[in-house]
């Protein structure tokens, strides 16, 4: 997904906001220590503000959506595989 360093119809933030937020509560963002190491932030704006000043790379919040909705279909994957 492409995800620009704007937050304005950012897809990636949308997806967030929109899909994790409500459903996870909070987004971790993971990272190597030499990269300032994990996030967590359990209000949307927050990381928000995180990503506008530059604070959190775009891939890592890719990495974190990806990861996020991996999570949050777990379920839905589980119940087609086994039934």
């Amino acid at each position: 997904a492409f995800c620009p360093p704007e937050v304005e119809n950012n897809p990636v933030l949308q997806i967030l906001q929109y899909h994790v937020f409500p459903r996870a509560g909070m987004v971790t963002i993971r990272r190597p220590a030499k990269f300032g190491g994990d996030r967590e932030f359990s209000v949307y704006e927050d990381l928000e503000r995180a990503y506008a000043a530059g604070e959190i790379h775009p891939l890592d919040l890719k990495t974190a959506a990806g990861d996020h909705l991996i999570d949050i279909l777990a379920p839905v994957h589980d119940y087609v595989c086994n039934g």
